[in-house]
C-alpha cells in the first residue's frame, strides 16, 4: 500500500465519527507502516490505520482490544479511540480504519547501543502483560495464520505441479528440502506440549519506537496469535543474532551465540519461567521460517516477485529453516547457559 494522505471523504468520516475537526493530514515518513496516516486535529495529533476492504472488522477490533489492554496496563502502545457509536473500528463502504494516539519516536537500529536489552527486556514485559489477557471468548487471527502450515505447503506444491509456471531446478531443490523439514516439524510439533498464551506474532525492531533513549511505543498487532512465548523471542533472535547473507560461512558460524546468550539474559531478568519452554524454541523458529519461505515462493509464482529474486535470495531464505533444523539442540543448550551466567 503506497503512502498517502486522507482524501476529503476520509477526513469527513473522521470528523463525523469521532467529533473532531481535522486540520491537516499527511503520510508517515517513519515510525509507522505505509497504511497509517498522520492527522492533525483540534484535539491534538492522531493516527489513522486504514485496513483494506477485505480485512475483517472483527479481526481489526480484536487487535485493537489487545492494543488497548496493553495500554491500560502501562505498556506504551497507542490508545485506540472509540468512535461516537462506541466502536473501536469504523467501517466505510471501501475500507475499515481505527484512530489512535500519535506516539513520538523512531525505529531502533541493530547498531544502537543497548538494543539487545531494549528489545528483549521490552518483549518480556509485553508477554508477561499479555498472559493476563482473557482469551476465553476466542482469538481472532489473520487468515494466513489460520491456514495450517501443511495446507499452505500443499497449495504451493499443487501450483508447481500444475505446470502453469516455469520452474527452475533450484526452485524444485528448495521445495523438496522444505517438504523434508516440514515433515520433521510436523512430527515434532505433534508431540509438543508447551504453554500457550497471546503473543505478538511479528515482534522485531520495527515493532518499537524509541525516543530519548527509552521505548516510547510498541506497534504492530496484525499477527497476534495464541502460541508459545518463544515464538516472539525467536523472531527477534532471527533478526538480531543471525547472519543469513555473508557468503562462505558455515551454518554454525552464522549464529552469534554470545548475542543469543545476551538476549536471553535480558529476557530472563523479567521472566525466568521461560526456561521451561526452551526445548520448543527451535520448533517455533521453524514455524516462522517455513511460513516465510512458503509465502516467498508463492509470491514468485504469482509474479509479485521476479524469479531472479529467488535465485539470488534462495540460500539466504533456506538458512532461516536450516538453522533451527540442524542447530536446534545447540540453541537449547546456549539458552540454558545464559541463565547460569
Amino acid at each position: 500500500m503506497k503512502k498517502r494522505s486522507l482524501n476529503l471523504a476520509e477526513r469527513r468520516s473522521v470528523e463525523e465519527n469521532y467529533g473532531l475537526k481535522t486540520i491537516n493530514s499527511f503520510p508517515f515518513g517513519g515510525g509507522m507502516r505505509s497504511n497509517t496516516v498522520f492527522i492533525e486535529t483540534n484535539h491534538g495529533p492522531r493516527v489513522a490505520k486504514i485496513y483494506p476492504q477485505n480485512y475483517s472488522p472483527k479481526v481489526a477490533e480484536f487487535q485493537a482490544e489487545v492494543c488497548n489492554y496493553l495500554h491500560s496496563n502501562g505498556t506504551p502502545t497507542p490508545r485506540i479511540h472509540r468512535n461516537l457509536s462506541g466502536n473501536l473500528v469504523t467501517s466505510e463502504e471501501d475500507r475499515n480504519y481505527v484512530l489512535m494516539d500519535f506516539l513520538r519516536g523512531a525505529y531502533p537500529s541493530r547498531a544502537d547501543e543497548g538494543v539487545m536489552e531494549l528489545t528483549f527486556g521490552t518483549l518480556a514485559n509485553v508477554l508477561k502483560t499479555l498472559s493476563g489477557f482473557d482469551t476465553s471468548g476466542g482469538v481472532f487471527e489473520i487468515p494466513e495464520i489460520e491456514i495450517p502450515l501443511g495446507d499452505q505447503l500443499r497449495v504451493l506444491e499443487e501450483r508447481v505441479e500444475s505446470g502453469d509456471h516455469v520452474i527452475g531446478s533450484d526452485f524444485l531443490k528448495y521445495l523438496e528440502r522444505i517438504r523434508e523439514i516440514y515433515e520433521q516439524y510436523e512430527r515434532d510439533h505433534g508431540e509438543a506440549d508447551f504453554p500457550r498464551q497471546l503473543v505478538l506474532g511479528d515482534f522485531n525492531l520495527e515493532s518499537l519506537l524509541v525516543y530519548d533513549g527509552r521505548v516510547s511505543g510498541i506497534l504492530d498487532f496484525d499477527q497476534v496469535r495464541f502460541y508459545g512465548k518463544g515464538f516472539d523471542f525467536m523472531h527477534s533472535f532471527d533478526n538480531l543474532c543471525i547472519d543469513k547473507e555473508t557468503p562462505g560461512l558455515e551454518l554454525e558460524e552464522r549464529v552469534d551465540w554470545e548475542k543469543l546468550r545476551e538476549a536471553m539474559s535480558f529476557y530472563a531478568r523479567k521472566d525466568r519461567d521461560i526456561a521451561s519452554q526452551f526445548p520448543f524454541f527451535p520448533l517455533m523458529h521453524q514455524d516462522l521460517g517455513l511460513r516465510s519461505l512458503i509465502t516467498t515462493f508463492n509470491e514468485v509464482l504469482s509474479g509479485d516477485l521476479p524469479p531472479e529474486y529467488l535465485y539470488k535470495m534462495g540460500e539466504v531464505y533456506m538458512r532461516r529453516v536450516e538453522i533451527p533444523t540442524r542447530l536446534g539442540q545447540r540453541i537449547i543448550e546456549v539458552l540454558g547457559e545464559s541463565l547460569e551466567d
